[in-house]
């Protein structure tokens, strides 16, 4: 087991929640499966404040093209259930590798945005290469397959989500839940100046390149907006 896999997390979740880790009562299967819902989570709001630590890690030649069948409509491609891709975290398209990052396409100028694909406006054609850069939901934590966050500490979130909406479901136990949102603190408190684990991580992400480089006028990185809670956070 290394540190922060999955076996960690199935570790973490049993620690941090109580339960043995041979357990009749919820199986592993179970509780991957409740890590797997908190990665989602963790991403969605990840994507809001800090998209570019979940960008492609790709060398430039290894991106993928938009597809087309008419060069008006361009898709992102299908996930390995066979279900569209739906880029989140502030997507930006390019017309050229040469654009990334600072020269994206401007959307509802040099395309409309239509959730699953994009498409070229006034039914006009683009008969070039189209590239992309943003947010894919990650496949669900399992046994052999590793969480997505990074770093891979920041995985912490994962686990502390899973036990609180393990311990909120029925009423189990509301004082586990109750401990791990404090923990977590806002948007899982009401308080939107609750600074937890979340807001923490976020103040490391936003961070950890200064102002975010190249990246800092299309993301609005403001670091001294991280003090003042979640309202201004995603700003």
């Amino acid at each position: 087991m290394s540190s922060y896999d999955s076996a960690y997390l199935l570790e973490m979740f049993n620690r941090l929640s109580g339960r043995p880790d041979t357990d009749g009562g919820v199986t592993d299967d179970t509780k991957y499966r409740w890590l797997a819902e908190a990665q989602q989570e963790i991403v969605g709001q990840v994507a809001a404040v800090a998209p570019w630590t979940m960008y492609q890690t790709a060398a430039y030649g290894a991106f993928t093209p938009l597809y087309t069948g008419d060069n008006q409509v361009f898709t992102f491609g299908s996930d390995t259930q066979g279900n569209p891709i739906v880029p989140i975290g502030r997507t930006q398209i390019y017309r050229a590798l040469e654009d990334i990052p600072d020269n994206p396409m401007r959307p509802g100028v040099d395309y409309l945005e239509e959730g699953t694909q994009i498409r070229i406006p006034h039914n006009r054609t683009y008969t070039g290469d189209l590239f992309w850069r943003g947010v894919v939901a990650p496949p669900a934590i399992n046994a052999s397959t590793q969480p997505a966050l990074q770093p891979i500490a920041s995985r912490e979130l994962i686990a502390r989500l899973a036990v609180k909406n393990f311990a909120e479901s029925g009423d189990r136990f509301p004082e586990v839940a109750d401990r791990m949102a404090l923990w977590l603190g806002y948007p899982w408190m009401p308080n939107p100046n609750a600074v937890g684990g979340f807001l923490r991580w976020v103040l490391t992400w936003k961070t950890a390149f200064k102002a975010g480089g190249a990246l800092a006028q299309l993301t609005g990185v403001q670091l001294a907006e991280v003090n003042q809670g979640y309202a201004n956070y995603a700003a």
